[in-house]
C-alpha cells in the first residue's frame, strides 16, 4: 500500500506481521482518483461532464473535496475487533522514502531463533493478540470526526472497559484535563471512503503470552489509513516506529526476566536480544533508532460512552 503522504491495544511482539499493503485489494481502496478528470469542485453544479463527483445541490451533507471526490462521512465511534502484525512482505512507508517499512516481523523471527520459551512466532503472537481483543482484556475505542470545511479528519484513540451492565466506557487516563483524547491521529481523505492520518504518537496495547501482563507500547511516530464508513473501518492499517529502547525495556527484558529470573542466563539472553533489536532498527525518530512495525485491524460501530473527568 503505497501512501501518497505519510501518514489500537496489541500484544506487539506477540502478533503476526501483516502482509504488504500493496496487494491488489488494498491498492484498490488506496486509489486517489488519478484519472484525467479536471473538473473544478463546486464551480458548476450543473456540469454534465463531471463523472467523478456526485452532483452537489448543496442540500445534503456530502462534501466535494479539492481533490475532486465526494466525502459523505461526518463522524462515528468504533470498537476495534481484530488486530494482527503484518508479515514482512507487507508494510507502510513510515519515512516517505517510497518503500514499505515493517522490520518487526523479521525481529520476531530473530528473537524466536534465540530460544525464548513458548510460541514466539508471528502466528503465535497474533494468536495471543486475537485472544487479547476477543476476550476484551484490551479494549481499543476510536472516534473519528470529519470537518468538511477544513477537510480535516481527527481520530481519537483511547482504551476502555466494560461495566457490569455490559456498557462500554472509556478509561479516564486516556483524556487530558480539558476532556480531549491525549492521543489523536490527524489527516484527511484521499478517496471518498479512504483516510490517511499521521504521523502522530500512538499507544498500542500488546500481550505476547496469555499469562503475562498487558504491555503498552508507545510509538512517537505512527500512521494509520484504511477504508472507513459510519459502520466500520475495514480494513485499517497502522504503521508505527517503535524505539529500540522501548522494545528492550518494555518487551524483551521483562519477558526474559519472567522466564529466567535475574542471573547470568537472563543477562546472556538479553545481550543477544539487544544485538538483534539494534540490528533490526531501520528508522530514526527524534535522533533515536527505531524498528518499524505494520499492523492490520478492523473496527465496527460501537455505542460507547466517555467517562466524566473527575472534578479537580
Amino acid at each position: 500500500m503505497q501512501r501518497a503522504t505519510i501518514t489500537l491495544c496489541l500484544a506487539l511482539l506477540g502478533s503476526a506481521a501483516c502482509t504488504s499493503a500493496t496487494d491488489a485489494t488494498d491498492k484498490d481502496v488506496v486509489d486517489t482518483d488519478t484519472d484525467a478528470d479536471s473538473d473544478t469542485v463546486d464551480s458548476d453544479t450543473t456540469d454534465t461532464t463531471d463523472t467523478d463527483t456526485v452532483a452537489d445541490t448543496d442540500t445534503d451533507t456530502d462534501t466535494d473535496t479539492d481533490a475532486g471526490f465526494t466525502v459523505s462521512f461526518t463522524n462515528a465511534r468504533y470498537k476495534v475487533d481484530s488486530l494482527e502484525i503484518l508479515p514482512a512482505t507487507r508494510g507502510i512507508d513510515l519515512d516517505n522514502d517510497g518503500t514499505e517499512d515493517n522490520a518487526i516481523a523479521g525481529l520476531i523471527a530473530a528473537i524466536s531463533a534465540l530460544g525464548l520459551p513458548g510460541d514466539f512466532t508471528l502466528a503465535g503472537i497474533n494468536s495471543n493478540i486475537d485472544e487479547l481483543i476477543l476476550e476484551e482484556r484490551a479494549i481499543v475505542l476510536l472516534e473519528a470526526r470529519y470537518d468538511s470545511t477544513t477537510e480535516a479528519l481527527v481520530v481519537d484513540v483511547v482504551q476502555g472497559e466494560r461495566h457490569e451492565d455490559l456498557s462500554l466506557w472509556t478509561l479516564p487516563e486516556f483524556y487530558d484535563a480539558s476532556g480531549d483524547a491525549i492521543e489523536q491521529l490527524h489527516g484527511g481523505f484521499t478517496a471518498a471512503d479512504y483516510y490517511e492520518t499521521g504521523p502522530d504518537s500512538l499507544t498500542i496495547p500488546l500481550q505476547f503470552y496469555p499469562d503475562e501482563p498487558l504491555i503498552q507500547i508507545s510509538s512517537p511516530h505512527a500512521l494509520s489509513e484504511g477504508t472507513i464508513s459510519t459502520s466500520s473501518i475495514d480494513p485499517g492499517f497502522i504503521g508505527a516506529a517503535i524505539p529500540t529502547a522501548v522494545i528492550m525495556d518494555d518487551i524483551v527484558t521483562p519477558l526474559v526476566l519472567s522466564f529466567y529470573g535475574p542471573g547470568t542466563t537472563a543477562d546472556g539472553f538479553i545481550n543477544l536480544a539487544r544485538l538483534a533489536v539494534n540490528g533490526a532498527a531501520d528508522l530514526q525518530v527524534g535522533g533515536q533508532p527505531a524498528v518499524s512495525g505494520a499492523f492490520r485491524f478492523t473496527a465496527h460501530q460501537s455505542d460507547w460512552s466517555v467517562t466524566p473527568q473527575p472534578i479537580p
